[in-house]
């Protein structure tokens, strides 16, 4: 868990961006002939609440999540490259499925439930097999 105390009067573009690096590496195998590592998927959430008045627990107002894989830097090059040729040969609406890859991630908006379960929505990576 990561707290992160905002200034709105510090931020006037009301976006309050924040910038999350992943430090993490796979260390799932395949059991495929030739072997190798599959990548781990992490899903990140965050969580915004409102400061609570006296006694008062914070308000939850919005929750944003997005699902990482992670892979050793060479492995997730070869990894990208190999899933955008399967989603290339795949017919347009298939296609259309996949969300893209990006150097960044903007996390994708939730429902306003229970912070910290999991989404209703479901995405797909690049990878098909997910």
């Amino acid at each position: 868990e990561i707290r992160m105390m905002g200034n709105p009067r510090a931020d006037p573009s009301g976006e309050g961006r924040r910038m999350l690096k992943v430090h993490c590496i796979s260390t799932e195998f395949t059991l495929r002939k030739n072997g190798g590592e599959k990548g781990v998927p992490f899903r990140i959430q965050i969580d915004t609440f409102g400061v609570g008045g006296k006694g008062d627990p914070p308000e939850h107002l919005h929750s944003a999540s997005c699902l990482i894989k992670v892979f050793k830097p060479k492995g997730a090059d070869r990894k990208q490259k190999t899933d955008r040729e399967k989603v290339e040969k795949q017919p347009a609406l298939e296609r259309e499925k996949f969300q893209p890859a990006y150097e960044s991630t903007v996390l994708a908006e939730v429902g306003l439930g229970t912070p910290g379960l999991p989404s209703p929505h479901s995405f797909k990576l690049l990878s098909p097999e997910r």
